[in-house]
């Protein structure tokens, strides 16, 4: 009877197998490295370009509220109105300078996460905007439109502001533009 070796016994030609296959793995390896760094940097550029959209879309619609308030004066008349004192104003008055001031101050807090990118000192934009006392009475009653961490936020400058009183200036949104006396 002819004895056969087991099939588990490695043939000559195995070690050189072995060599090949880890050759192969390394090789796979590499390039499965190179494509993860590949893609990695393409999100990378995508995230940023996204981020640069966001804040596109954050000024436009600033330039919106801004261009709204610039061509018309009753508009810019009654957003400084309510920053001096909002509880002058009449109801409907309010309720205008509600939808405004919400809709800036929405856009100034989505504009808060991308400050870096857009250059923007936000602290110093609401200081100015809330030390007015006007704005501090709107913003009493109107909190809860706003999330939890702006109110924290927003809260922690107005104890700022009351501790060392009141500096805001206003803008005149009119400077420097020719209004015809019909207009006015």
């Amino acid at each position: 009877m002819i004895r056969r070796p087991p099939r588990s016994t490695p043939l000559y030609s195995s070690a050189a197998s072995d060599v090949y296959k880890r050759q192969a793995q390394i090789i796979t390896g590499i390039a499965t490295l190179g494509v993860a760094v590949f893609l990695a940097s393409q999100l990378l550029l995508q995230h940023r370009d996204s981020q640069k959209d966001i804040t596109m879309r954050i000024q436009s619609r600033l330039d919106t509220y801004r261009s709204a308030m610039g061509k018309d004066r009753e508009l810019s008349d009654l957003f400084i109105r309510g920053q001096v004192d909002y509880q002058s104003l009449d109801q409907k008055e309010k309720q205008q300078f509600f939808w405004l001031a919400t809709g800036m101050m929405t856009s100034w807090m989505n504009m808060g996460e991308y400050e870096d990118s857009i250059g923007y000192d936000m602290d110093e934009l609401y200081y100015g905007l809330f030390s007015q006392k006007g704005t501090r009475e709107f913003f009493s009653e109107a909190r809860n439109a706003f999330p939890q961490e702006f109110q924290n936020k927003i809260d922690a400058l107005i104890d700022r502001i009351s501790s060392e009183g009141e500096k805001g200036v206003l803008p005149d949104l009119f400077d420097g533009v020719e209004v015809n006396e019909e207009e006015k």
